[in-house]
């Protein structure tokens, strides 16, 4: 059985925007998946997030559980991406992939999400640590600049998917998703 993490951003709970549609899409093909609810979301603080990670299971055939046969499959959105660029710069994690969904590589002047930027991501070490990355984002994202979608997809070597009108990706279900993570099952 594979095993699925989504992160949300700031602000968010695992009931917010497609993550339980999605959850309930990867359960009702007998996938794992994990959608924590991270302490504090409207405030959030970096160390706090990752502290609230390490009971699930999270390294590919290490401590936490995961078969080396298993996929392990990282997915954040907005500030989840940014959790989960930092999360593979500090941490020695294998990972099968990292689905990125509005990301961004900076706060974008958003002052409450600051600590998660902190230290600059090491994207040869991301990079070194996914066997595939996705980044998926939509080209009148209120918080996201396009830039900053471009800038990431070129330094993790990645063609962004630039989906037309779709806001923050906040709908009840994301199709491109779910397509993606068919070729995981």
């Amino acid at each position: 059985m594979n095993t699925f993490h989504i992160f949300h951003g700031w602000g968010g709970n695992s009931q917010s925007n497609w993550f339980e549609n999605t959850r309930q899409y990867l359960a009702d093909k007998n996938q794992e998946c994990h959608v924590p609810d991270f302490p504090n979301s409207q405030f959030p603080v970096y160390k706090e997030w990752k502290k609230h990670i390490f009971h699930l299971p999270i390294d590919k055939g290490g401590l936490r559980g995961i078969s080396s046969e298993d996929k392990l499959i990282l997915i954040g959105h907005s500030l989840g991406c940014g959790f989960i660029q930092r999360l593979l710069t500090e941490e020695d994690i294998q990972i099968d992939a990292a689905i990125l969904i509005a990301p961004t590589v900076t706060d974008c002047g958003i002052s409450e999400i600051g600590d998660f930027f902190t230290i600059p991501f090491d994207y040869k070490k991301i990079k070194s640590q996914c066997e595939q990355i996705y980044i998926i984002a939509s080209d009148d994202d209120p918080f996201i600049p396009v830039s900053e979608v471009e800038l990431l997809g070129k330094k993790l070597n990645v063609n962004p998917l630039l989906l037309e009108n779709r806001e923050h990706l906040w709908q009840p279900r994301i199709p491109e998703l779910e397509k993606i993570l068919e070729t995981y099952m």
